[in-house]
């Protein structure tokens, strides 16, 4: 249910369409707020938007999953009240996102909006429809699959914490974390649409951890390549002004949709000037030979490759993934942290080596040290040796000159048991 919705402006009630042209017939996401592409109307207030569905004779069962509309509304279905959010007490609320209904023959439906202050207004995301076990299937299966990559963005942010606690290595250990809570943050909706968790808090941080995966981007790039400061800081700033603004955007009151158009405008070039600048220097650092330019150049086609589908392919909703953007932030982010634990474990493994070869060479000075201690006996022990025995020849000289046979003789006798219990 993309496209073919009637979009009236004001309250218009089931049975109220006869006679009535609508404003234009528009595919849903087609634009932001009410103001329908002019800068100068109000893109806030009420509206109607309205469609038409021709099934089979036979009497069904459907299902209506409307997902997030900003920021009251009331669904009709063949002319009866199924939903009722955000409009006090007055019709039934609803307790999942599912309308289950039966028709036969012709569904109109009907959701009348309305919104005060959101960026976005009305409906921006199409329904899903069908029978009610394909669409809950659906469901289940995005449920499950946000959950599993949320979890697991939130794991490896997790090890990034550790292990830039435990190794100190100059690696980008806490861009990464915030990578992977960013993108678990631009990814989340569907879970806390399936716990219930409701209000305009969670909309806000979607977007900036939607641009904050840019801001994390181009840090761990920077640091993983080694970028000069005259082209890392400026770009960084840049991100940072950006989320900044973003957190800072609903505080200002806009009374026409030219600034919020506008600031959509900037926020489309940021993220083109985002993709250029990490194309760009991954190219820089291929052609200096850094490491891992290779994977880094890759991820950056494939990121620039998104944002372009993202552009060409306007009708295209996801049914259990995400958009291109974050599928691309994804997959750069699995790239990323698979540089990051690679390189962790090559440098762990090149310290331990260091560590085994510091050792070992402990190991060789003790040895060297003890031998040089024997040797600097054996040679103590020789010159005192030497010494005696020039003292002992000197005598034996003396008494020979003299012709003192009997003293020699003496002497010898003295002398002989020392020497035959001396070293060899």
């Amino acid at each position: 249910l993309v496209d073919g919705w009637e979009f009236y402006r004001g309250t218009v009630f089931p049975g109220g369409f006869a006679g009535r042209q609508p404003e234009t017939t528009l595919y849903l996401g087609r634009y932001g707020g009410f103001d329908l592409g002019d800068p100068r109307a109000d893109p806030h207030g009420s509206a109607t938007y309205r469609t038409v569905l021709v099934t089979g004779q036979e009497e069904r069962q459907y299902a209506l999953e409307l997902t997030q509309i900003y920021s009251r509304w009331r669904l009709w279905v063949n002319g009866k009240l199924v939903q009722s959010v955000g409009m006090g007490e007055e019709g039934p609320a609803p307790q999942d996102s599912l309308a289950v209904f039966s028709a036969a023959d012709r569904i109109e439906i009907v959701v009348q909006v309305w919104d005060d202050s959101h960026f976005y207004s009305g409906m921006v995301y199409p329904p899903a429809f069908g029978s009610p076990q394909a669409v809950g299937r659906v469901s289940a299966l995005r449920l499950l699959l946000h959950g599993a990559a949320c979890a697991l963005a939130l794991l490896i942010a997790l090890l990034c914490v550790l292990a830039g606690l435990r190794y100190r290595f100059r690696r980008p250990y806490g861009a990464l974390a915030l990578l992977c809570l960013c993108f678990c943050g631009s990814t989340a909706w569907p879970v806390a649409q399936g716990l219930g968790w409701q209000g305009d808090l969670w909309p806000l941080l979607e977007r900036v951890g939607y641009y904050g995966v840019f801001l994390a981007l181009l840090l761990i790039q920077g640091r993983v390549c080694g970028l000069p400061k005259r082209v890392f800081y400026p770009a960084v700033v840049l991100g940072g002004a950006v989320c900044a603004a973003i957190l800072i955007q609903p505080l200002a009151p806009v009374g026409a949709a030219g600034p919020l158009m506008l600031f959509a405008e900037l926020l489309g070039g940021y993220k083109w000037i985002a993709a250029a600048w990490l194309f760009g220097t991954s190219l820089w650092a291929l052609r200096r030979g850094l490491r891992y330019s290779k994977p880094l150049l890759a991820g950056s086609c494939v990121f620039a490759c998104a944002l372009a589908l993202d552009k060409l392919l306007p009708l295209h909703e996801p049914i259990l993934l995400g958009w291109f953007v974050e599928i691309a932030g994804g997959v750069l982010m699995f790239l990323i942290a698979g540089i990051a634990w690679y390189d962790t474990v090559r440098v762990y493994r090149e310290s331990s080596e260091l560590q085994r070869q510091k050792a070992l060479q402990e190991v060789r000075m003790e040895a060297w040290g003890r031998q040089a201690r024997l040797q600097r006996e054996y040679v103590r022990r020789t010159r005192e040796q030497l010494h005696e025995s020039r003292h002992r020849l000197t005598l034996i000289r003396h008494y020979l000159e003299t012709g003192e046979r009997e003293r020699l003789l003496a002497y010898l006798e003295e002398i002989t048991p020392q020497v035959s219990q001396g070293a060899p």
